[in-house]
């Protein structure tokens, strides 16, 4: 998996988590949890996106608090490509 497709993934689970739900949320942190055993196991991942994934696991909560920054908006193509470049800078420090 590159970078930019877990960026993208990042986006759609941020889109797709209630925060007001404990449930949502762990479900959320679930798959990527899972992605990283998956990307570590297959060995189709490099370490760069391996940590961001493991960064990304940890602030999870914190990326949720500022999700009108980071969540999509369906047909907002140029929007959403800006949302995930200031995700891509949120998640960066964690990696």
């Amino acid at each position: 998996m590159s970078y930019d497709r877990f960026i993208e993934l990042l986006q759609m689970l941020i889109t797709m988590t209630d925060p007001e739900y404990e449930e949502s949320v762990q479900n959320a942190k679930a798959v990527l949890k899972h992605l990283g055993r998956l990307g570590k196991t297959s060995g189709m991942m490099d370490a760069y996106t391996f940590r961001c994934i493991h960064g990304a696991y940890n602030e999870f909560e914190s990326l949720l608090r500022h999700r009108v920054e980071f969540a999509g908006v369906p047909g907002d193509t140029e929007g959403n490509m800006a949302k995930r470049r200031r995700l891509s800078l949120a998640v960066y420090p964690h990696c």
